[in-house]
C-alpha cells in the first residue's frame, strides 16, 4: 500500500513539475518595454525525466510483487495487497444484491466527499474494475469525467502505463468522452481483440464517446460478437453516433437478432434518434409488433420525432391500441408536445 501511496504522489509531483517546466509568457507592458525571452529550464526538466522514470520503476516493482503473490498461492488474489474500501456505498436491490445499473442521473444525485484527489479516483477505478463491480465503476467514471479537460494529461500518462486490460480500457472511455484520438483507438482495438469484459467495457466507452467514426466496427460488432451485452451495449453506441450508417445497422438488428435485451437496446436507439424518416417505421412497429413495451418505445421514437404527423399517430393510439400503458405512453407524450394535459392518463 506503501508503494501505491508513492506512485500516487510521485505521479503528481511529476505532472506539476512537467507543467512548471514547460515554459511560462509574461504579458507585455505598455509602451516600448522589451518582452521577455522564456527560456527552457533545462535543469528542471531533467529532474521531471527522473520522476517519471521513478514511477515506472514503482509501477514496476508493484506489479512484480503482485504477480509473485499470486503464484505462491497457486494463481489465487491472495498475493495481492488488501482491497481499498469504496470510495462511495454501492445501491442495493430489495433482496440485497448489488444493482446491475444505476441510472446517470442518480449517479451524480450520490453524495460524495467534496474533494477527491484524482490520484485515489483512479486507484477506485483500478479496484472497481478489478473487482466487477459495475456501480462502483460507474461512480468512479463520472467523478473523473466531471473533472473535464483538466484530467486529461494525468489519464495519458496512465493509459500509456496501464497494464490491467479492463482498467485500460476504462481510461480509453474517459478520454474519448473529450474527443482523445488515443482513447479511440483503445477502445476500437478493444471492441474486436479483448476478452468478453474488455469488448463490453470498450462498447460503452464508445457509446459515451458519440463516435461516427467508430460506426463500421460497431456495425460489425452488433451484427457478429457472441456476446449479447456487446452487442445491446454496441446497438447503444450506434444510437449516439446518429449517422444514416447507424441507423440501417440498429434496423437490421432489431429486424434479425433473436435475443430480446438486443432488440430493445436496438429499437429504443432507433427511438432516441428523432429523425422524420423513422416515422413509418415506428407506424409499422406500433401496428404489428405483439409487445407492449416495444410498441411503448416505438411510441417514444415518435414524441422524440414530434411532428404534425407524429402526433396524429399518437392520437390514434390513444384510441386504437388495447393495452393501457401503450395509450398512457401515448397520452404523455401529446401532452409533452402540446405543452398541456390535453389527455388525462388512465389510473
Amino acid at each position: 500500500m506503501a508503494t501505491k501511496g508513492m506512485f500516487a504522489a510521485l505521479c503528481l509531483a511529476a505532472g506539476a513539475a512537467a507543467g512548471f517546466a514547460a515554459g511560462y509568457s509574461l504579458r507585455p507592458e505598455p509602451g516600448p518595454v522589451p518582452v521577455p525571452t522564456p527560456t527552457r529550464d533545462t535543469a528542471l526538466e531533467a529532474e521531471v525525466a527522473a520522476l517519471r522514470a521513478e514511477v515506472t520503476r514503482l509501477q514496476a516493482v508493484s506489479e512484480s510483487r503482485e504477480l509473485a503473490g499470486g503464484a505462491r498461492a497457486g494463481g489465487a488474489d491472495s498475493g495481492r495487497e488488501p482491497s481499498r474500501a469504496p470510495l462511495w456505498p454501492e445501491s442495493r436491490s430489495s433482496s440485497g444484491k448489488r444493482a446491475f445499473f444505476v441510472p446517470p442521473d442518480e449517479l451524480r444525485r450520490s453524495e460524495s466527499p467534496p474533494t477527491i484527489p484524482l490520484t485515489d479516483l483512479l486507484a477506485e477505478l483500478l479496484e472497481a474494475s478489478r473487482s466487477g463491480s459495475r456501480e462502483r465503476t460507474q461512480k468512479a467514471e463520472e467523478a473523473i469525467a466531471n473533472l473535464g479537460a483538466s484530467a486529461a494529461e494525468v489519464l495519458r500518462a496512465a493509459l500509456a502505463e496501464a497494464k490491467d486490460p479492463l482498467y485500460r480500457v476504462r481510461l480509453a472511455g474517459l478520454l474519448a468522452r473529450a474527443g482523445d484520438a488515443d482513447g479511440r483507438r483503445v477502445l476500437l482495438e478493444a471492441l474486436t481483440a479483448g476478452a468478453r469484459d474488455v469488448r463490453r467495457a470498450a462498447a460503452g466507452g464508445l457509446a459515451q464517446a458519440a463516435d461516427a467514426s467508430a460506426v463500421p466496427a460497431l456495425a460489425k460488432a452488433v451484427r457478429e460478437d457472441e456476446d449479447f451485452l456487446v452487442r445491446s451495449l454496441s446497438a447503444a453506441a450506434l444510437g449516439k453516433a446518429g449517422t444514416d450508417e447507424a441507423e440501417a445497422a440498429l434496423k437490421l438488428s432489431y429486424e434479425t437478432e433473436k435475443h430480446a435485451m438486443v432488440r430493445a437496446f436496438s429499437l429504443t436507439a432507433l427511438a432516441g434518434r428523432g429523425s422524420p424518416g423513422l416515422l413509418p417505421y415506428f407506424e409499422q412497429i406500433l401496428r404489428e409488433e405483439k409487445e407492449p413495451d416495444r410498441r411503448a418505445t416505438a411510441v417514444a421514437g415518435l414524441g422524440k420525432i414530434g411532428t404534425d404527423s407524429a402526433v396524429t399517430y399518437l392520437e390514434s393510439v390513444i384510441v386504437n391500441d388495447p393495452d393501457k400503458s401503450v395509450r398512457n405512453a401515448a397520452r404523455r407524450e401529446v401532452n409533452r408536445i402540446r405543452g398541456s394535459e390535453v389527455h388525462k392518463v388512465e389510473e
